[in-house]
């Protein structure tokens, strides 16, 4: 069997040395490149247009860091893309992917994807900050009718 774990792109991944290299200097960029990743991926349905989604999301990423990237990949799809600090002290640069798209039964669905590196000591960056995005854009928020009364 294949190997079914998300792997970064590379925008992801030169992100995150870059980050790395503005926090330590060159020797932190030289070195990340051997540590390892962490990436998590959550998704949900919210009761929202996408377009309110994705404004959410570009708000979420100025408030943490960087705006990287609002972009639409393909049709009825957009894009926001980030990097923040996460972990302790915000010091481990972490690339944020929100991916929103019209759900057939109303709403949207909302992807978030977050990668960074770890270290010696694991801070799960990537994890803690996929789950806080979600969290964040389905406050408030209730899953679509799909039709059936209960």
């Amino acid at each position: 069997m294949g190997d079914t774990r998300p792997r970064p792109d590379r925008e992801e991944v030169q992100l995150v040395i870059d980050g790395l290299g503005q926090i330590g200097g060159s020797g932190a960029r030289f070195m990340a490149r051997f540590l390892p990743i962490d990436i998590h991926e959550v998704s949900a349905i919210v009761d929202a247009d996408p377009q309110a989604v994705c404004e959410q999301a570009v708000n979420l990423v100025s408030e943490d860091g960087d705006l990287v990237a609002q972009r639409q990949p393909s049709p009825g799809v957009l894009e926001v893309r980030g990097l923040i600090g996460a972990g302790t002290a915000r010091l481990n640069p972490t690339v944020v992917t929100v991916r929103v798209a019209g759900h057939d039964g109303g709403g949207s669905h909302v992807e978030v994807r977050a990668v960074a590196k770890e270290g010696l000591v694991k801070q799960h960056a990537g994890e803690r900050t996929a789950t806080r995005y979600l969290d964040e854009l389905t406050a408030g928020s209730r899953p679509p009718r799909d039709g059936t009364s209960g």
